[in-house]
């Protein structure tokens, strides 16, 4: 991953969004135990869901052959503590990520054998009720699974981005309403002016 892929957090600089690279994410989720790495790993997992979801169906998988894939890929990969053969020297994070799926696409053909969940190992919440409908309203592409990958890889950091600059502007709005209140108790600034003035 090059230093100018954005992050999936906001930096403490005033330049906002897209400031650090995901190797801060990527790092913090490494670790095993505590809740800043369970975080990091969620916020990985839930980032390129859909982005492997929609590589697997262009690649010829039914809707719930394409999740179970998905879902099982996220288990063997977090089994196997794959984050921690993982270097930034070594490139993008998402080329490590798609090369790892395409290898466990292959063993999975190979072995032809059920799907297998669990193993004593709590799931990571992923929204997954969403992506075939996603995906099948999404237009007609002559593009490689490879190039719908990084389009929807690239889509999902936007959306993410898109979601948490909303909320912050809910929260500004929120904390504008309740100073104009304490300012103005008896309603907006023109109405308090207005009642003093009968007075």
């Amino acid at each position: 991953m090059s230093a100018s892929e954005p992050s999936l957090s906001r930096t403490s600089s005033e330049d906002g969004w897209f400031k650090t690279t995901h190797w801060t994410v990527i790092l913090a989720a490494r670790e095993k135990d505590g809740i800043a790495a369970r975080e990091a790993l969620a916020s990985l997992c839930s980032t390129y869901w859909y982005p492997l979801y929609a590589f697997i169906r262009r690649r010829g998988s039914s809707p719930q052959e394409a999740e179970d894939l998905t879902q099982e890929f996220f288990f063997r990969f977090l089994e196997r503590h794959s984050l921690g053969n993982v270097q930034p020297a070594a490139g993008k994070f998402r080329s490590f990520l798609l090369a790892c799926l395409k290898n466990f696409l292959a063993n999975e053909r190979e072995r032809a054998q059920a799907q297998r969940r669990g193993g004593g190992h709590a799931p990571v919440p992923l929204d997954s009720g969403d992506a075939e409908t996603r995906y099948s309203l999404e237009p007609a592409d002559t593009r490689t699974p490879d190039a719908v990958f990084e389009r929807r890889w690239a889509f999902a950091v936007l959306e993410r981005a898109m979601r948490r600059e909303a909320g912050a502007l809910r929260e500004i709005a929120g904390i504008s309403s309740r100073r104009r209140r304490q300012c103005f108790p008896g309603g907006s600034g023109s109405q308090a002016w207005s009642q003093r003035g009968r007075h």
